[in-house]
């Protein structure tokens, strides 16, 4: 009934063919949206028209249901027609339309919204040329009627076909003769009460985020932190405060997507400091990051859930070196390891194709190639991201991450610090740098992507940990019996350059007070074992080198100085104890010795 007397309205009204193209086009407009986050400034404009213009509101919504239903049913042909149109010859138009304040916020890099915008227009003015014709017919009709039929006016005059119509219609007669209405061309182009219901409009939703505020941007947030994550994110609340710039976290917990049982990272509070410029233009500029309660690899109450697990990459060419181990050669865990150093080089093979020619010219196939992943991942979520480039998404200039604790060392309190991380490193003058240390000083680690920035040079990598038993290190071997060392403490020392393909980071461990154990003779305690070591190849596949070389020239000289140490303990002994001067000790080894 409700239906019939809107359309009633609109025959009776002074409806125009403004107010029904109008609607017709504004509603197929908003209904060929993919949603409200691909493009909400987009969403708001549109609706604010739809208030403003004196467009019939009825057959807006109408038409956003239609226009809703045609978008997916459309949808690849939308996303084509996007292709044509954003990697075209428009494509510099969009690019500044794309990074302009305001504008950013409209979603024109997102091929399913844009390719859709012609069809929804096309949709429009045939709804609105089809309303316009049918009105104009139907009132031509119903007018010769009341000037020409007297049965029509007999009929219309009884009281239950009066009634039967208010019900139905909303009645019989219009505001004008039906045919003074058919020829009606002019009417208001502003609502009257367009401005007033539009403020009401901008008063509802303020009081409306008063109470779901939160609740909105702690959905949001999750669901983009989870989208990155690849596994359930746990987020208490979300507090925004634009005036000061600062966006706070409560209660964040990261389920790690290798092991759903624990959290690869988790605090109380992340306090942002935000930079609202950058907000106009859809980019995330976060002047200072700091953590309060960070815990890493701590087990979760409730498992996490997976998201989504990318394909992997093609595995590199297998080295026929018997120097070079694999991780699976070695570690128990070794799947987990490499999953992570594939999203590690993931993302820096993603950086460095940010700093290279134009996507056109690096890969002619690559329109075939959005086009697999929009059919893969879907159309409506696929979006231009080479637009973007002139600046970047998010920047992180500093961060600060104090007495974080790392399951499996309670006694440590780590300090992690970073300054220049972005999605697009190689916009920034300044090369990203991470930096991690403990109270303790027994692990440290520095990386610097010189070779990711506007800066020139290769990535630099130096990590230290000392004081690790070697009973630990057994423990994560995938067969520890082979291990040839037992008990004691371990050091290591890496400095090296890498880069996505090619690692270059020789290292030395040093073993003290541990016991060797060598086939075919037995055990042995030695107070110093120093073994060069190195890792190479590609990011996600790395290989340790470890010759049998450089072991055999480490057990002779871990053998020489254990000769050289008991003889000199022997001489002493005979000579009548210990001697403050131990040079002629020394010298009667080395000549021995050579």
């Amino acid at each position: 009934m409700i239906f019939t007397r809107k359309i009633g309205k609109i025959i009776r009204g002074k409806t125009t063919p403004f107010h029904l193209y109008t609607a017709t086009l504004l509603g197929a407009l908003i209904g060929f949206l993919p949603s409200f986050a691909a493009a909400p400034g987009y969403f708001l404009l549109l609706l604010v028209l739809l208030i403003l213009l004196n467009a019939n509101l009825f057959l807006g919504g109408l038409f956003i249901l239609v226009g809703a239903l045609f978008s997916e049913l459309l949808l690849p042909v939308s996303f084509r027609i996007g292709q044509v149109l954003l990697d075209g010859p428009l494509g510099g138009l969009f690019a500044i339309l794309v990074n302009a304040p305001v504008f950013a916020w409209f979603g024109l890099d997102n091929y399913s919204l844009v390719g859709g915008i012609p069809i929804a227009l096309a949709l429009g003015w045939a709804g609105g040329f089809g309303a316009r014709s049918g009105l104009r017919a139907l009132r031509r009709k119903l007018g010769s009627l009341e000037t020409d039929s007297p049965k029509y006016k007999e009929w219309t005059s009884k009281f239950w076909v009066r009634a039967l119509f208010w019900i139905l219609f909303g009645g019989i007669k219009g505001k004008a003769p039906m045919a003074e209405l058919a020829d009606l061309r002019k009417g208001s182009v502003f609502r009257p009460l367009g401005l007033l219901l539009a403020g009401l409009t901008v008063l509802f939703l303020f009081v409306c985020s008063l109470f779901l505020s939160d609740f909105i941007l702690t959905t949001q947030t999750r669901h983009a932190l989870e989208k990155a994550n690849e596994a359930t994110v746990d987020l208490g609340g979300v507090d925004l405060r634009l005036r000061e710039g600062r966006l706070t976290l409560h209660g964040l917990a990261l389920a790690d997507p290798e092991d759903l049982q624990r959290n690869r990272f988790a605090a109380t509070t992340v306090e942002i400091d935000l930079s609202t410029n950058d907000l106009l233009r859809k980019r995330f500029a976060f002047d200072n990051i700091e953590v309060t309660g960070g815990r890493i690899n701590f087990p979760r109450e409730t498992p996490g859930v997976r998201i989504a697990r990318p394909a992997p990459l093609p595995s590199e060419d297998e080295v026929e070196d018997e120097e070079l181990k694999t991780l699976e050669d070695y570690l128990a865990e070794a799947e987990v390891w490499q999953e992570r150093l594939r999203k590690v080089r993931e993302i820096l093979e993603r950086w460095e194709r940010d700093g290279e020619e134009p996507i056109e010219e690096r890969d002619p196939n690559w329109r075939e190639r959005v086009r697999e992943r929009a059919a893969q991942t879907g159309y409506a979520t696929v979006t231009a991201s080479h637009l973007r480039r002139q600046n970047p998404t998010l920047t992180i200039h500093r961060l600060l991450a104090g007495d974080v604790l790392f399951h499996g060392l309670p006694e440590e309190r780590w300090t992690i610090t970073g300054r220049n991380w972005s999605t697009q490193p190689r916009l920034l003058p300044e090369s990203p740098e991470l930096n991690i240390e403990t109270d303790s000083e027994r692990f440290g680690m520095n990386v610097n992507l010189k070779g990711f920035s506007q800066q020139a040079g290769e990535n630099d990598l130096r990590f230290f940990a000392h004081d690790i038993p070697v009973e630990e290190i057994r423990n994560l071997l995938r067969d520890p019996s082979n291990f040839p060392l037992s008990g004691g403490l371990a050091s290591f020392h890496i400095e090296g350059t890498f880069s996505p393909r090619a690692l270059n980071l020789p290292f030395e461990t040093t073993f003290l007070n541990t016991t060797v154990t060598v086939p075919g003779i037995g055990e042995r305690a030695v107070e110093e074992l120093r073994l060069p070591l190195s890792l190479e190849g590609a990011m996600d596949q790395p290989r340790l080198r470890i010759s049998d070389d450089e072991w055999a020239q480490a057990l002779r000289d871990t053998g020489q100085q254990e000769l050289q140490r008991r003889g000199e303990q022997l001489l002493r002994d005979q000579l009548g104890g210990d001697s403050e001067d131990s040079d002629p000790v020394r010298g009667m080894l080395e000549g021995l010795r050579r």
